[in-house]
């Protein structure tokens, strides 16, 4: 429908316009959506990242805290999760401090007919943040 098209062009605008980098999930935190931000801040481009889970994008001794971070999915709850901080891993290996703030995302049917959760999380690269204040 034409109104669901207008819906994703404005979506689409706000998310790849925005500085810090957005990266949905769904409900097993398989990467489902990635904007420009996320790809100039990590250095995978969409079609290399979009499948595997957004725990590749962490270092792996902040893999436990962030899965504790996580709101639940719950279809009921789409309230703003943590805010917590962890090391961001790049596709060069280097890592940098980051912080991740965590989402629920409305449902969406999944291949059964079923509601599926999502997640969504806004990265922001600390040590970039902290120059230019």
């Amino acid at each position: 429908s034409e109104g669901l098209k207008a819906s994703y062009l404005r979506f689409s605008t706000v998310t790849q316009s925005a500085r810090d980098a957005i990266i949905s999930t769904d409900a097993h935190g398989d990467i489902t959506f990635w904007n420009r931000s996320a790809e100039a801040t990590f250095g995978f481009s969409e079609s290399e990242v979009l499948g595997p889970s957004i725990t590749t994008l962490i270092a792996e001794s902040d893999g436990a805290p962030y899965k504790a971070a996580l709101p639940d999915t719950d279809v009921k709850d789409l309230t703003f999760g943590h805010i917590i901080e962890v090391t961001g891993v790049r596709k060069d290996g280097t890592r940098f401090p980051s912080e991740f703030s965590l989402a629920v995302l409305a449902p969406r049917l999944g291949p059964v007919g079923e509601p599926e959760p999502g997640r969504a999380a806004w990265s922001n690269n600390v040590r970039r943040r902290t120059r230019s204040a």
